[in-house]
């Protein structure tokens, strides 16, 4: 199972809680087919990390002109080069979304123009009506099985065996801050820890921030290039240590 099969799964258990707002926060595209009414969106960053975007289901019928659902029949045509999905050759995404939109699904296009043998005669092609073309029935044709194939790839799997429960997800009331604090203060991470002590509102004082009593030599200033290289010998002996750099 790929993390795209994990979040599906978990949607389907969330999706059915009352009056809960699914949130996917990713930059992968393919959760859209996941986007339920106002339910279950994606957020996604359009610039940086303050500018971001919210598909409803809406918002993806506006860029695509298909419903999330139909996003893998889409992508059946389409393909996704970042996934290495391969879709029909030549169908871009103009023509796979107008193909979608007249047909519903590749199941039915298929079934369309399973009729039509090549050459094309004369008769049939005057039954070819846009969006289709001559050329482009012959493309769906040759490269059916890779369309399906490719719906196949695109498609999320929504009942991995997981262990979820939302009550479980409540991070905050469940982190473990004491064993966290810890860890972050024994690897030097002090902005880190201070915004630990920030989850529920409350500021701890900066003498908590303090660095840990360890055992070794004292901290010194490095004034010439000998002591410098003095450091560095004794740094290479050490298993973990951490640098905290103040200008």
């Amino acid at each position: 199972f790929e993390a795209d099969d994990v979040i599906g799964s978990v949607c389907e258990k969330t999706r059915k809680i009352k009056d809960l707002q699914t949130i996917i926060v990713t930059g992968d595209m393919d959760t859209l087919q996941l986007v339920e009414d106002d339910k279950v969106v994606v957020l996604t960053l359009k610039k940086g990390v303050t500018d971001t975007f919210v598909y409803n289901e809406d918002e993806v019928i506006k860029r695509y002109g298909i419903k999330p659902e139909q996003m893998i029949d889409y992508k059946g045509l389409k393909g996704d080069p970042s996934d290495n999905i391969p879709g029909v050759p030549g169908v871009g995404e103009k023509t796979a979304s107008v193909l979608i939109q007249t047909f519903g699904n590749l199941e039915s296009l298929y079934k369309a123009i399973s009729n039509f043998q090549f050459p094309i005669s004369k008769k049939d092609k005057e039954k070819i009506k846009p969006p289709l073309s001559e050329k482009l029935i012959q493309k769906l044709i040759e490269n059916k099985d890779i369309a399906f194939f490719s719906k196949k790839l695109s498609t999320i799997i929504k009942d991995v065996d997981i262990d979820f429960k939302i009550e479980d997800a409540d991070w905050r009331k469940r982190m473990k801050r004491e064993e966290i604090s810890r860890i972050f203060q024994s690897m030097g991470f002090y902005s880190l820890l201070k915004r630990v002590s920030e989850i529920d509102g409350t500021v701890q004082e900066q003498t908590s921030f303090l660095p840990p009593i360890t055992t070794g030599p004292k901290v010194k200033e490095l004034k010439t290039n000998k002591d410098i290289s003095s450091f560095l010998s004794q740094l290479t002996k050490q298993k973990d240590f951490a640098i905290d750099i103040h200008e």
